[in-house]
């Protein structure tokens, strides 16, 4: 079995996931029912799912469609960053707190 899985955002993915009809009982039939029932069932399978969009989503920092601000470019979409960008970070403390991009 093969599940399409939404890979915009963790909320998607968990969503696809929840909205699978190859991870509905309903769907299952004969032996793969049989299956699916001893293994856990609906709720297994969707949780199987939901914890593979997690590991999936686990080391990003932010969303994809956070924004920044970038000089010379205003606010722009985490996503549509690119390499050289200048981006403003904030030090509120320290000898590099001094305002520069």
């Amino acid at each position: 079995m093969s599940v399409e899985l939404n890979g915009d955002s963790h909320k998607k993915c968990v969503q696809s996931c929840e909205d699978a009809p190859e991870l509905k009982d309903e769907n299952q039939s004969g032996t793969a029912e049989v299956m699916s029932v001893a293994s856990g069932g609906e709720s297994r399978l969707v949780g199987d799912c939901t914890a593979f969009c997690d590991e999936e989503f686990q080391f990003y920092c932010f969303p994809g469609d956070s924004s920044v601000v970038v000089r010379d470019r205003g606010s722009v979409r985490i996503a549509d960053l690119q390499v050289g960008d200048a981006v403003l970070a904030l030090r509120s403390q320290g000898p590099e707190a001094d305002g520069q991009w």
